[in-house]
């Protein structure tokens, strides 16, 4: 009888065998830029296809803790010298030193490997990051601590803003919304959550977000979201009326058994734009891709993993901060 290797549980055990097979986390650790979390890497791949810093010169990261997407808006808006892609020795000298020490290096552990007087440069605009929790400083990045669905922490994120020259008004080219409630395992709450977490984003962006104009194109939103037919309604009605083109990703990097996926909304416009008449289905409704709707089919099923129990850790954002 042939032996079998025995199976994981479906405690930390398994948790912890996921996390150290995970190319991304293994990524985020030896990375010369020290990615504070493996969120890092699928805001590079969004902008690898949207090239979402192209024209910023406001940018707006909400749910920005443990601080790796603010880190990637202060690179590509050259708040740093040195590209993410060069190697730091000094950072990597910092983390032997702490496996040395016989402890793993984590986010809160590392200095940011950038913030050397030799390697910080004048970057262009402006990075306001906003979080319930703590984030440990990063060059170029005015931190904002406190609940961003409170209206006086919006208007906190808001007054830093910088005037615009032509208007004197306040906006945003840029809003990145990472932000996701934690996940209970019930499919209701956990959809509703999602919604009013996107709602306030998009509130957000009614507010600052800068609009399109004849002399220049509308901002840009990037928004997560976990997969359900409530959501896919969400952006029909919230975000298609007001957005020249909405996209749907799935990142190479967000777990397969997640139901996360990411909206990038570009070229935001004040007022919903009209229907020509006898239009159809918009380019934008028929941009819904397979693996939205088959997300959805499966979200509307209640069988995807986070709702079978919220014991197992399945989602992305459980661990960004810790790996």
């Amino acid at each position: 009888m042939r032996a079998t290797a025995p199976k994981l549980s479906k405690g930390p055990n398994r948790w912890v065998a996921r996390q150290i097979a995970d190319p991304y986390v293994r990524g985020r650790q030896t990375a010369a830029f020290a990615f504070r979390s493996r969120a890092a890497f699928k805001l590079l791949e969004i902008d690898d296809g949207h090239a979402l810093f192209k024209r910023a010169r406001v940018v707006a990261d909400l749910g920005s803790a443990p601080g790796s997407w603010s880190q990637i808006a202060a690179s590509k808006m050259g708040w740093f010298r040195k590209p993410m892609h060069v190697v730091n020795r000094e950072a990597e000298t910092r983390r032997e030193m702490f496996r040395a020490a016989g402890r793993q290096p984590s986010w809160s552990d590392e200095i940011d490997p950038h913030d050397d007087a030799e390697d910080v440069a004048r970057g262009r605009g402006t990075i306001i990051a906003v979080d319930l929790k703590n984030m440990p400083p990063i060059t170029g990045v005015n931190f904002v601590q406190g609940d961003f669905l409170l209206p006086d922490v919006q208007e906190t994120v808001r007054m830093l803003i910088p005037p615009d020259a032509r208007s004197g008004k306040r906006y945003v080219d840029l809003i990145l919304s990472d932000m996701g409630a934690n996940m209970s395992g019930n499919r209701i709450k956990d959809s509703q959550d999602s919604i009013d977490l996107c709602t306030a984003a998009m509130q957000f962006a009614h507010k600052n977000l800068r609009p399109y104009d004849v002399s220049q194109l509308g901002g840009t939103l990037v928004m997560k979201h976990f997969t359900h037919p409530l959501l896919i309604e969400f952006r029909k009605k919230q975000l298609e009326p007001y957005f020249h083109r909405v996209f749907y990703i799935k990142p190479k990097a967000s777990r397969d058994e997640s139901s996360e996926g990411y909206w990038v909304c570009k070229e935001f416009m004040a007022a919903p734009k009209k229907k020509a008449a006898g239009q159809g289905t918009s380019e934008a409704h028929r941009g819904e891709t397979r693996e939205e709707r088959e997300g959805t089919s499966e979200a509307h099923r209640g069988e995807t993993r986070e709702e079978k129990g919220a014991a197992q850790k399945t989602t992305d954002e459980e661990d960004d901060g810790w790996w």
